[in-house]
């Protein structure tokens, strides 16, 4: 019988002194950093090609932005031409992957000839 009380002991000691070791030092929590907001810019080059998004906020204001395909540019850039609707005025622009991996907004420049 004292063998068991004194099992019974050291078993209720050790699980207090785990539950004590526990307590004593809480987890520490690793912070989460929010994944970057994807540029205008960015959020254009990874649109499928066809796809029509609406924005809030665009070099054009608020509008709808139909993304056209893809193409490799005559400096040997990545690029994506994408046109703009708002209200009764439509832009076409491109955007285009540098060297550093930035993509570029680049305006066309025949919107504003005459046809």
């Amino acid at each position: 019988m004292q063998r068991q009380s004194l099992l019974f002991l050291v078993f209720c000691a050790i699980l207090s002194g785990c539950a004590a070791r526990e307590s004593a030092s809480p987890a520490t929590s690793v912070p989460e950093t929010a994944p970057a907001a994807l540029t205008f810019n960015e959020q254009i080059a990874a649109l499928p090609e066809g796809s029509i998004q609406y924005f809030a906020e665009s070099p054009f204001g608020p509008a709808s932005i139909e993304a056209k395909g893809s193409y490799l540019s005559g400096m040997g850039h990545e690029c994506r031409s994408a046109r703009a609707a708002s209200g009764d005025k439509s832009h076409r622009f491109v955007v285009c992957r540098e060297k550093d991996g930035e993509w570029r907004f680049i305006p066309t420049i025949f919107e504003s000839m005459l046809r």
